[in-house]
């Protein structure tokens, strides 16, 4: 903690002399008032106006030394004391920070805890210029990505690939989810498990694991970002529309229909390659429903003389609807062709 000048008057905490208002060798900490010099730890009287540590909130001040040795903190790793201001926290454990080593590891550095301060100072300093590795903490241990992907339960529900960052939850769902596999999930129910081409228990190498999480990660961002964006741009095709219709703007809604009809068209030419060039099965009965859709949607804006908003809405409801299925439709095809 640091200390702060203070000018008001009244007495030193420590030898109980008055304080004079502005005298510059006054410093105030912890709610009270102390001259520099007798600004001190409580234990072994050395100067702590550099740095100070103080006890489960009470005025005790102490240096680094005594307080690490009274606060009795303790290696989650080796189980040895803890002697000054250089770990880490995991969790509910305290860690020196060369004990943070993946307990899954074959080949760790043997390096002692037991060590004196100027071993200990070296470590520090030989630690500073090595590459940290990428930590992923567990049940208060630090693991490296390998191992840690290896635990069950780090694994997303939806692709099956452990959640190394951030997460997402969705109700009745027990477990975490990667953020753009839990909006796929979200918008067209559809999981990506099937993506992965092996479990993670069987991956082999390092180097494998992460070249198939990255691979697997490329493919969701990229699903959830060219569906989402056309789902969007479709959406605001119609409600654009909808507005030239009620304006009368005659040219720029004819226009913009017929962007509406090559925005539909991309998910026609998607359906008809993955169903009947690859798998030969029909999917007639969805695309016909948002056929049938667009025409009456189209037919609607044709009664320029009725202009009913409620009924276009519907309309434009129902077409984005049927839109959204034939993208769910065909994912999950697309996805079965991947296996």
């Amino acid at each position: 903690m640091t200390v702060e000048q203070v000018h008001s008057e009244n007495k030193c905490y420590n030898c109980q002399n008055t304080c004079i208002r502005g005298d510059p060798s006054l410093v105030r900490a912890v709610g009270n008032i102390y001259h520099k010099q007798c600004f001190k730890c409580n234990t072994c009287q050395i100067s702590v106006i550099d740095q100070f540590f103080i006890m489960n909130d009470s005025s005790v001040i102490l240096c680094e030394k005594d307080y690490f040795e009274i606060s009795g903190f303790k290696c989650h790793q080796c189980n040895e004391s803890i002697t000054k201001n250089n770990y880490e926290v995991i969790g509910d454990y305290k860690y020196h920070r060369h004990c943070l080593h993946c307990p899954g590891c074959t080949i760790v550095k043997n390096v002692p805890c037991s060590i004196d301060e100027e071993q200990q100072q070296q470590q520090d300093d030989d630690e500073e210029e090595e590459e940290s590795f990428e930590r992923y903490d567990y049940n208060g241990r630090p693991y490296c990505r390998y191992h840690y992907s290896l635990i069950k339960g780090t694994e997303c529900i939806g692709c099956g690939q452990a959640v190394l960052h951030q997460y997402m939850e969705l109700p009745n769902s027990n477990g975490k989810w990667h953020p753009e596999c839990c909006m796929i999930m979200k918008y067209w129910h559809v999981e990506l498990i099937d993506l992965q081409p092996i479990l993670q228990s069987d991956y082999k190498s390092k180097q494998q694991l992460v070249f198939i999480q990255n691979d697997i990660e490329y493919i969701r961002y990229n699903i959830w970002k060219e569906l989402s964006n056309y789902e969007e741009n479709t959406s605001k095709i119609i409600s654009n529309i909808i507005l030239l219709h009620q304006s009368s703007d005659y040219k720029q809604e004819y226009e913009s229909c017929l962007l509406l009809t090559s925005q539909l068209n991309i998910i026609f030419t998607i359906l008809d390659l993955v169903f009947k060039y690859f798998t030969h099965l029909s999917c007639d009965v969805p695309t016909q429903k948002l056929t049938d859709q667009f025409v009456l949607f189209m037919d609607s804006l044709c009664q320029t003389n009725i202009k009913d908003t409620q009924n276009l809405s519907k309309l434009a409801t129902l077409l984005s609807q049927y839109t959204r299925d034939l993208v769910k439709l065909s994912l999950q095809q697309t996805i079965i062709l991947t296996k």
